[in-house]
């Protein structure tokens, strides 16, 4: 099973959709009924969860102020006295693209049950008690919260500029072919209007023996638009693009830019794309003064939107700019 990457923006969302349900749902119970739910769950960030869960939290919480908490569609649960209980939740920091640890409290056990661990899924974890096919490839269990606290901030490693940009690197170069595709399309549908034209093999004929003069001017037409195309469908195809992968962050109250520059985008390595150098606003002027214009055009666009000569928007803090 490859391993989950989160995009915080899809949890977020996720996560405020089932606190709206929760709050648009009424629960009929009694007094004892009341004082059973509440021996088996806690509330975290406005969800309720399993009571162990929410103490891994608590103590996630207590060392780490700013750390926020989001359940995602189809979390792992346990039937606990009558009561359907999540034990899985997404952790991740203000400003993160994604969530970088999930953390859990159940039986993670592959064939046969065994007791509940609490347990951190990072992908920096690598459990070769487990085959990579497995989810618990990427998992490390512990019998208590202070040996999980001690897993959390071992694999607590929020994704870098560098994971971001080659995560969405395939993305964006599938958005800048696009046009070749369509040219290539449309030259295409070009080239059967000649070649399934009546007057094709007479004109052809006619090329050779009166001089490459055509007999039907709308067929000559239809040739010079064919030839048209094949250039347009050329020139997109072997045009390069150069940019920038930009990743938008605070820093000490202020704004900076995380810059990766990029020669040839669509000919770049899907497994690297250099490192990566931290810009002020104004040192980013001053790096390229195209650069915060174009950057300031596609934050006022919808996230994974595809500008063509200007760029792509990966999320709110990410951005794909063309030189």
């Amino acid at each position: 099973m490859a391993f989950e990457h989160m995009l915080v923006t899809r949890v977020e969302f996720m996560h405020a959709r089932r606190v709206q349900q929760m709050d648009e749902t009424i629960e009929t119970t009694n007094a004892d009924r009341e004082e059973v739910i509440s021996s088996v769950r806690s509330i975290v960030d406005g969800v309720p969860v399993s009571k162990q869960l929410a103490l891994f939290c608590e103590a996630i919480r207590a060392s780490h102020r700013t750390i926020k908490f989001a359940v995602a569609n189809r979390p792992k649960t346990e039937w606990l006295s009558g009561t359907s209980v999540i034990s899985e939740i997404w952790a991740y920091f203000p400003g993160d693209q994604y969530c970088p640890v999930r953390l859990g409290w159940g039986d993670y056990s592959v064939n046969t049950r065994t007791s509940n661990k609490y347990c951190v899924y990072s992908r920096h974890i690598k459990n070769e008690k487990y085959g990579d096919d497995k989810e618990q490839y990427h998992m490390s269990l512990a019998d208590s919260v202070e040996r999980a606290m001690k897993n959390f901030k071992k694999f607590l490693r929020p994704y870098t500029p560098a994971d971001v940009a080659l995560m969405s690197i395939a993305n964006f170069q599938s958005k800048l072919s696009a046009p070749a595709w369509q040219a290539s399309s449309a030259y295409n549908e070009a080239y059967e209007a000649v070649c399934k034209h009546g007057s094709f093999h007479n004109e052809l004929r006619s090329l050779v023996l009166n001089d490459y003069q055509f007999n039907d001017p709308a067929f000559g037409g239809l040739v010079k638009d064919m030839l048209t195309k094949l250039d347009e469908q050329m020139t997109k195809q072997y045009e390069a693009h150069h940019g920038y992968y930009v990743q938008v962050r605070e820093y000490m109250g202020n704004q900076v830019f995380d810059v990766i520059a990029v020669l040839d985008v669509k000919k770049a390595s899907s497994r690297h794309v250099g490192a990566h150098r931290t810009y002020t606003g104004e040192q980013l002027a001053e790096f390229d003064e195209n650069l915060p214009s174009r950057l300031a055009a596609l934050s006022m666009l919808d996230n994974d939107a595809f500008v063509e000569g200007l760029g792509h928007k990966v999320s709110p803090t990410a951005y794909w700019v063309l030189k």
